[in-house]
């Protein structure tokens, strides 16, 4: 049971791994979901306002949902434009259900390598520990007991 876990833990951690590379990597969900700030100095008439400016760039193709009116005086965390996000939510339900694809499969191929005997007898090994078995190959045989022979009445 422990060896269960254990294996079940490494998939996890080589499966989030792996997406999770993909989602933090420069073409991932999440590197495409951050703006990309441009410090820059600001034209002349924004310096008579202010002391600079900050261009934000968006690195998905997506329609605007929302935008705040141009010059609205805004503070650091303010939400000042949202993009319509459907497309990476269902790239991201996708990746959760092949994760747990992947989960329920090594799930399973796990519960079959305990193998319980199937009915009484005498097993008869033709493998032994520590050999590398193939798929569908005969590791034992169940010599099933002779039936008892009742004895005849006079």
């Amino acid at each position: 049971m422990i060896k269960t876990k254990v294996a079940l833990a490494r998939l996890a951690f080589v499966v989030l791994a792996s997406t999770g590379g993909w989602l933090a990597s420069s073409k991932g969900l999440l590197a495409q979901g951050q703006p990309k700030i441009d410090r820059k100095p600001a034209p002349a008439e924004a310096k008579k306002k202010g002391t600079g400016s900050e261009k934000v760039y968006s690195f998905v193709q997506s329609t605007v949902l929302m935008m705040v009116p141009d010059g609205t005086s805004v503070r650091k965390g303010d939400l000042i434009c949202e993009l319509d996000s459907a497309a990476l939510r269902d790239q991201l339900v996708n990746q959760k259900i092949t994760v747990w694809s992947a989960v329920r499969k090594l799930e399973s191929m796990i519960d079959i390598c305990q193998i319980r005997a199937p009915r009484d007898g005498s097993l008869l090994l033709l493998i032994r520990e520590g050999d590398v078995v193939g798929e569908r190959q005969i590791l034992f045989e169940i010599v099933l007991p002779a039936p008892a022979v009742k004895p005849e009445s006079p």
